[in-house]
């Protein structure tokens, strides 16, 4: 699926590209004797190759679509450029050809900065979900707990623990999941061969989840 929407994206500027040049030579006798024809010619065939290559490379996203958005926008200016000097300022090459690569700065710049935020709200988000699936991998092994001993004794503060972790922060990490996860397979071991310190280690994995959400507020009152 990929490769066709590359394939037709493809297609499409070739079709551009081509209906540009052939637009060109059946405007102007000779697109060769006046530089300013010639030249106009290269620079939007240029900004369509640009566009083109883009529209292939990037991935689809919001950030994506803004990227393919300046490329059009780019085209525009570009296209509106050629039309003023070549009907009205022939002469003005090198005004025109300065236009043009300003133009194609502040594209490249834009596409820069769109990139940049695209980068950093794509790797926030990848911080993301692998926090919220060690929080989850915890949250699964409470409940399992609760649901394999929700006979025993212990069922309330098993049901508790698996209440203080699934409405816990899992936005961020406190470096102190790993010790509640060895607390877990611990207290699997103690109900499995139902032995004593049983009270003690659920109260440790409380004060455990609790101490963490307290250092992960103060982590985020500290950064306000």
């Amino acid at each position: 699926m990929l490769k066709k929407s590359k394939a037709v994206t493809l297609i499409c500027g070739a079709i551009s590209i081509t209906a540009t040049i052939i637009f060109y030579l059946l405007t102007f006798d000779n697109i060769f004797t006046v530089p300013m024809r010639w030249i106009s010619l290269i620079f939007l065939i240029l900004t369509e190759v640009i566009g083109t290559v883009k529209a292939m490379c990037i991935k689809k996203s919001i950030f994506g679509v803004a990227s393919i958005s300046v490329s059009l926008f780019h085209l525009g200016v570009v296209l509106i450029i050629s039309i003023i000097f070549v009907n009205t300022y022939p002469t003005l090459v090198k005004k025109y050809v300065l236009l043009n690569l300003l133009a194609l700065i502040v594209m490249l710049a834009a596409d820069v900065l769109i990139i940049y935020f695209g980068e950093s709200i794509r790797n926030k988000n990848n911080a993301l979900s692998e926090n919220q699936a060690v929080i989850d991998s915890l949250y699964t092994s409470a409940k399992a707990l609760e649901i394999e001993y929700r006979e025993s004794t212990y069922s309330k503060n098993l049901n508790e623990l698996s209440e203080l972790l699934k409405y816990s922060d899992n936005s961020t990490l406190s470096n102190d999941e790993v010790a509640i996860s060895e607390m877990f397979d611990e207290l699997r071991k103690l109900l499995s061969d139902n032995a004593e310190g049983i009270p003690q280690k659920i109260s440790d994995i409380k004060n455990a989840i609790k101490l963490r959400s307290l250092k992960i507020k103060s982590t985020k009152r500290g950064n306000y």
